[in-house]
């Protein structure tokens, strides 16, 4: 119990920080031109990683921080975050998901399954003049292109912070802690 807590904790704070650099991201990359969704390279690394119920607490922490940070109705990227867990978990045992490339890729079909979900489920659930065109679905494909291109430097850093978190030795350290 005590590890689902922590994961969840954990995954809300890594979500609140990427969210963070997002929104700074966004402001400098032309205020929204270049479509960004960085705490969804989380919900790849827990499907990854993490243990099924760690992977499910940090996931929906992952998801509530995308459904406050978008303004979205509550519920909505919190339930594409676990399904996109899920997802990634079921990809990651049917596919050799290995290194930099693979995480990349799993990150943007994660992302893809975000956002072209909220566009069907938003299709399906609001008023006819308010629901979304579907030639949003072309910046969700950039939006995964570019969270695929922002996963390969967050790999790395990723890893080194699980090995911090595991009390575990750089690799190709002798060295004690």
């Amino acid at each position: 119990m005590k590890r689902i807590a922590t994961a969840f904790l954990l995954g809300l704070l890594a979500a609140a920080l990427l969210s963070g650099l997002q929104a700074a991201l966004s402001f400098h990359l032309g205020g929204g031109w270049v479509p960004l969704s960085l705490p969804v390279v989380l919900l790849a690394w827990a499907a990854l990683e993490a243990e099924l119920l760690e992977g499910c607490a940090a996931a929906l922490a992952v998801g509530y921080v995308m459904d406050v940070f978008a303004g979205t109705p509550k519920g909505l990227l919190t339930f594409l975050a676990v399904l996109a867990f899920q997802a990634s978990r079921l990809a990651r045992s049917s596919l050799a998901v290995h290194g930099p490339v693979g995480f990349a890729a799993l990150v943007g079909g994660a992302t893809t399954l975000v956002g072209a979900g909220a566009i069907l489920l938003a299709r399906l659930t609001a008023a006819p003049e308010a629901q979304p065109g579907p030639g949003l679905l072309w910046r969700v494909l950039g939006e995964s292109a570019v969270g695929a291109l922002a996963a390969l430097p967050l790999h790395p850093l990723l890893a080194r912070v699980q090995r911090f978190l595991a009390r575990e030795p750089e690799p190709g350290l002798q060295g004690h802690r």
